[in-house]
């Protein structure tokens, strides 16, 4: 057997090393991810915690899109400025004593509509139906089918258009492969990606990676960035309930450390703003930033108020008279 298919204790060793630094990177960036930035800022903020945690650098050109650049499987950062509302694919790998690492990642700035959240989710079960079906012994082939099923069965036909894995060690791609096309048995000790994904063209894509090691029993998961998202804002809104579900970044909270975040209303008057008051004007959720009260020396009181819209994070200033009145927003904050 070719030395590259099945890798050694060692060397298994050096490449969960190189994982941890990548895991370690995808952390950081979730606190430094914005809207506004653009995907090549974000590429380069990628790079330098590679080589910050110890890296010799990334294992190959990383990619970072957002929006419909997410579409393109292969695509190459941009000059495109990341906005709310979309989804982010950060694919990327590092080097360590030669050895490489993989991983892919999509998340969502500040909230997803019922198609993402749908596709998302197909891709995450086709992902875990592949790693189910993961063991030495199984074709690459009946790993693939078993995560192609999944996005076909959802609706998903032709939308998911490369393979499934491929092996990776001394090189980010080395045989053996989990493709249709390879229908041998694949060796214990073999480390192989497994990253299936939806693209939707000209909307947006989807796709998510872990790096697995083979086993006799099943498979090793190097990768532990996590990938389950499930969090949501709930706001009761003149008595209807809207509720969005969001991925960490300001609204967007990893599954580790998720909250609900709950909303009643009551009445309140501009004379009552404080810094951090949190209300609804025109439909929208807004917090003060900073007030105060004015009593010229001619004409009527009033309250200079700078407020900011708690989805959007833009910043308003505006007067208002002192009774004016708004269904005041109390936010209550409980761990899950």
């Amino acid at each position: 057997m070719p030395r590259a298919q099945a890798k050694e204790p060692w060397e298994i060793e050096y490449m969960k090393k190189a994982q941890e630094i990548t895991d370690r990177t995808f952390d950081d960036l979730l606190n430094v991810i914005h809207p506004g930035m653009t995907e090549k800022e974000l590429c380069a903020e990628l790079i330098y915690r590679l080589y910050k945690y110890g890296s010799e650098g990334p294992s190959f050109d990383p990619i970072t899109v957002s929006g419909p650049n997410t579409s393109l499987p292969h695509g190459v950062p941009s000059e495109r400025v990341l906005e709310y509302g979309d989804f982010v694919t950060m694919d990327f790998g590092c080097l360590y004593h030669g050895y490489c690492s993989d991983m892919t990642r999509t998340i969502a700035l500040g909230y997803v509509s019922e198609k993402m959240d749908k596709v998302y989710h197909t891709v995450l079960e086709a992902q875990l139906a592949g790693i189910a079906a993961t063991k030495a012994g199984v074709t690459g082939k009946a790993m693939d089918a078993a995560a192609r099923k999944v996005i076909d069965d959802a609706g998903f036909v032709g939308c998911f258009g490369h393979s499934y894995g491929h092996s990776l060690g001394l090189l980010i791609h080395e045989g053996p492969y989990a493709n249709t096309r390879n229908d041998k048995p694949m060796p214990a000790g073999a480390v192989v990606s497994a990253e299936p994904g939806i693209y939707i063209p000209d909307e947006f894509g989807v796709r998510i990676e872990d790096v697995t090691v083979l086993t006799e029993t099943g498979c090793e998961i190097l990768t532990k960035s996590p990938k389950k998202f499930d969090y949501f804002i709930k706001i009761p809104l003149k008595s209807r309930a809207i509720i969005v579900k969001i991925k960490k970044l300001f609204y967007l909270l990893v599954y580790s450390t998720r909250v609900w975040r709950n909303i009643f209303m009551a009445t309140i008057t501009a004379g009552d703003f404080r810094n951090g008051k949190t209300f609804e004007m025109d439909g929208k959720i807004m917090q003060v930033v900073e007030f105060q009260h004015v009593k010229p020396g001619k004409g009527a009181a009033f309250v200079r108020t700078k407020m900011k819209n708690v989805v959007t994070g833009a910043v308003t200033e505006t007067s208002f008279n002192p009774t004016a009145k708004f269904e005041e927003a109390f936010i209550e904050r409980k761990g899950l």
